[in-house]
């Protein structure tokens, strides 16, 4: 019973963040100066009453609750509003590109994740030697290199080396081999920018978990090696290790935008950039809706975890255990 308290709280929680995302978005799009058809007036095609028609159309000579309550209405049917550039539903648009980030994105934290576990850990059980020496300092300098600049460098080193594909992939119907090829250059970037931060905080979080007094009282009676870090400190780092991993797979939409810009992969980073730049405001509505879900999402799922795999949160009736 108090589980299922715990979930509709947290359920609550996240549904009333994502109404406020979403009047904040509208909000803020609506501040902004001019609309979709404001460029469309310099067309000598485009008479005022051409435009009016176009405007009153999408809805646009309405104020802004009308505007609201349209989209909300939209939302409760599926479509989540209509985009002014491709003139159709905003989710027909959406789904597949949104899709295409995630896989992605998510196969990209996977390699991340499965890099950074290793090396966080050696790190942490060779503390203050030239073997976590070294891994603090590659951690400082990519963190220091910016994700725009080594995506940069990776597509010139493509075009050096003929690593760029030139064949026109359509996802849809592509083999494995295809989509991973496809995915490569993109995912390594995505990866690389998601690789320090891991690294750090996964150390971190290691390291703060050997110096508990349990830890300390099982090296006292005789535990070393892999047995004292298998058994003892990474479950007393479950806490901070989730809460990493949900962080990151919280970032995907957001953090795939160069990646995705720069490869031409079809996701939903180049359809945000073009949305931004032409005031679709529905899709750009959308995509930031999307990218709040995923992090309630995420956030909901870490402290699903965190309930499970921390006592005292059961017995505190929920929310995270400070540290």
């Amino acid at each position: 019973m108090r589980f299922l308290v715990f979930v509709m709280r947290r359920l609550a929680a996240t549904a009333l963040t994502l109404a406020a995302v979403s009047v904040l978005s509208f909000l803020l799009m609506d501040l902004a100066p001019g609309d979709f058809f404001d460029d469309m007036r310099l067309s000598p095609q485009m008479t005022p009453e051409t435009a009016a028609a176009l405007r009153a159309r999408y809805g646009l000579d309405k104020g802004f609750a009308a505007r609201y309550s349209a989209w909300c209405q939209s939302a409760l049917k599926g479509e989540f509003g209509v985009s002014m550039a491709y003139d159709m539903p905003a989710s027909k648009l959406l789904a597949p590109r949104l899709k295409n980030t995630l896989l992605l994105g998510g196969l990209s934290m996977i390699v991340a994740w499965l890099a950074s576990f290793p090396i966080a850990l050696l790190a942490a059980a060779r503390r203050h030697s030239w073997v976590d020496r070294a891994v603090q300092a590659a951690t400082a300098a990519a963190l220091a290199l910016p994700e725009i600049l080594f995506g940069m460098l990776v597509l010139l080193a493509a075009a050096k080396f003929g690593w760029l594909n030139s064949e026109v992939v359509y996802l849809e119907n592509a083999t494995v081999s295809q989509l991973l090829g496809k995915m490569l250059l993109p995912g390594l970037v995505l990866a690389f920018a998601a690789f320090p931060v891991i690294v750090r905080n996964l150390r971190t979080a290691l390291i703060e978990a050997a110096e508990a007094p349990f830890v300390r009282e099982a090296r006292s009676a005789g535990i070393r090696g892999a047995r004292l870090w298998l058994g003892q400190i990474l479950p007393a780092a479950a806490n901070p290790i989730i809460t990493l991993l949900g962080l990151s797979a919280a970032g995907l939409i957001g953090g795939s935008v160069i990646a995705e810009t720069l490869f031409s992969w079809p996701g939903a980073g180049p359809l945000f950039i073009e949305s931004i730049m032409g005031r679709d405001a529905h899709i750009v509505l959308d995509l930031a809706l999307a990218s709040a879900a995923l992090l309630a999402a995420a956030n909901f799922a870490s402290e699903i975890l965190l309930y499970a795999a921390d006592p005292r949160l059961r017995a505190e009736g929920g929310g995270r255990t400070p540290r």
